[in-house]
């Protein structure tokens, strides 16, 4: 029997307007060296968490930690009893990531980036607490002197090529030593329960489909497409193409809808997006 296969999971932690598409360059890295990212683009929102738990608990559920500093400080949540100093969320991470030993990736952004105005900080102490932030990631330890190796970048180009290279490294080293109190790696159905949001097989739409009309007829595409879903099917992928208004979204959605899992009893989920 072939053993599933297992992923190791890194949080990116960083603020997020100012730094979308340095994100998304730390993003593919990840996929591309076949590590899970825990990020906030992937989370869905919960009733029972708040910034703070939602945020650590990403770091908890991480076999390492990748943090890109920018021109921002961000978001400090206020609670006296878990955030007296009034910290960011970054920030707060960042101490978790330390706290648990976690191996921690630091990228901070050059004098030499080229930003917007509103990209920056203008509220004078979280300019002041980025600075310090800024100095305190750099040490291994807090009461040290060691340096921690780091990277800064120019654009969000050159962030996604120091990562590629920088998460390679860092996944080989995971595969050769896991930390022995790190979490259980993640398995393919994880993923699609935890990531996509489904319980096999329920369906995960975005956005649901609102039809105008019942739906009639169609026999033909719809055994074409119950073909297509057959775990031994020659060609697994189908494409239906048609003008405009022809019903072709209707189709579909009908389809995965309530004939899926009479086609294919042991599909792991079903995704339905829409443009």
């Amino acid at each position: 029997m072939t053993k599933p296969k297992t992923y190791f999971a890194a949080m990116v932690s960083s603020t997020f307007n100012d730094l979308k598409d340095h994100r998304g360059e730390v993003i593919d890295a990840l996929h591309h060296n076949d590590l899970l990212p825990k990020v906030m683009e992937y989370d869905t929102a919960r009733a029972d968490a708040d910034v703070i738990d939602s945020s650590l608990q990403f770091v908890r559920e991480s076999h390492a930690y990748i943090c890109v500093i920018g021109p921002r400080y961000g978001q400090t949540p206020h609670d006296e009893a878990r955030n007296p100093d009034r910290l960011s969320i970054t920030e707060l991470e960042f101490d978790e990531a330390q706290r648990l030993g976690r191996p921690i990736l630091l990228f901070i952004a050059s004098e030499n980036h080229k930003w917007t105005r509103a990209d920056f900080e203008f509220d004078a102490e979280k300019q002041k607490k980025l600075e310090a932030f800024c100095a305190r990631a750099k040490l291994m330890k807090t009461d040290g002197e060691v340096h921690r190796v780091y990277a800064e970048f120019r654009s969000s180009e050159e962030l996604g090529r120091q990562a590629e290279q920088a998460i390679a490294n860092m996944a080989a080293q995971l595969d050769a030593n896991p930390a022995p109190d790190a979490p259980a790696q993640t398995t393919e159905a994880e993923i699609v329960e935890d990531v996509l949001g489904l319980k096999p097989p329920l369906l995960r739409a975005l956005p649901s489909y609102a039809a105008s009309h019942s739906f009639i007829g169609r026999k033909a595409e719809l055994n074409a497409l119950d073909e297509c879903a057959q775990p031994d099917a020659k060609d697994p992928v189908l494409l239906f193409e048609a003008m405009g208004g022809s019903g072709k979204s209707m189709l579909i959605w009908e389809w995965a809808t309530d004939h899926a899992t009479k086609a294919h009893p042991g599909l792991k989920g079903r995704f339905w997006y829409s443009f």
